[in-house]
């Protein structure tokens, strides 16, 4: 924590490179978020929602308000219609790009007349302190389709796809490399394949014998991984946002960051790390 803390609030380089150039900070790659790919029209409970293609983050900071509190209210209200509560659902999965991914599509289809069941035993487990809380939702499922739910549907719960997942355990690779340390077994974050068909296969993590490819697809085991090293990314992130500023000095200002912004930022760092391993 200390040694990321003055790279998140800007007082120390990261000199990340990519494809276009080199994240002198992180704020730039923050600057450079772009989602998503192409137009999206949402056909929400509440009506259709349009983001158009690459927008940037406060355009997608709007819509995901909109979503947020749509899926919040719902749950929020007593017992959720199951059609309202699929509908939210789906359309934050729709905006993720992951509806149509193996099993995200079917899976919602399969629960929807149970989601409000499922959802108020699966959130508080996934914000809970003890890994235990998570043994006990024996229908978990968390990857990067549900966790773009589940961070809607929660305060301060981070997306954890395989973007975030690659730029923490290179910050982390860094840390270790810097300070000359062992990479502790706590820190050795879970990373997923690049969901393409390109080839070669954009590498999504510095380094596939310390911090191991896993596919939270199927086995209960793989949900809950992926759940606990969202929970670890949560728990740093949150921190981040509550970095003391004692390293500020007159030339260089902190930038004062919220979750969302930073996992955009890791968001974009690691859609190829290609650049940074070479």
């Amino acid at each position: 924590m200390n040694w990321f803390e003055p790279a998140v609030v800007g007082i120390r380089p990261i000199n990340f490179p990519y494809k276009g150039g080199i994240d002198q900070f992180l704020s730039g790659a923050f600057e450079r978020y772009r989602w998503p790919i192409k137009q999206i029209d949402l056909v929400t409970p509440q009506g259709v929602e349009s983001i158009s293609a690459y927008s940037s983050f406060y355009e997608n900071a709007v819509l995901l308000g909109k979503l947020s509190d749509g899926i919040q209210s719902c749950l929020n209200a007593g017992p959720a219609e199951p059609g309202e509560l699929a509908g939210w659902a789906r359309v934050i999965m729709q905006w993720g790009g992951v509806f149509t991914r193996p099993g995200n599509g079917a899976w919602l289809d399969k629960m929807a007349d149970n989601l409000d069941d499922y959802f108020k035993r699966a959130l508080p487990a996934l914000i809970a302190d003890d890994s235990q809380d998570l043994m006990e939702v024996v229908d978990l499922r968390s990857n990067a389709g549900t966790t773009k739910i589940h961070s809607l549907a929660l305060p301060n719960f981070v997306i954890y796809d395989s973007r975030v997942a690659a730029a923490l355990a290179w910050f982390v690779k860094s840390w270790a490399e810097t300070s000359a340390r062992a990479i502790p077994v706590h820190l050795r974050f879970g990373c997923m394949r690049a969901n393409t068909k390109k080839r070669p296969l954009t590498p999504r993590t510095p380094d596939a014998q310390v911090f191991k490819y896993f596919s939270p697809s199927g086995k209960i085991r793989e949900h809950r991984k992926h759940a606990t090293w969202n929970r670890r990314a949560n728990w740093i992130i949150e921190q981040m946002t509550k970095a003391p500023t004692v390293n500020a000095t007159a030339e260089r200002l902190p930038r004062i960051w919220s979750g969302r912004e930073i996992e955009a930022a890791l968001f974009m760092m690691g859609e190829d790390l290609t650049e940074a391993l070479s």
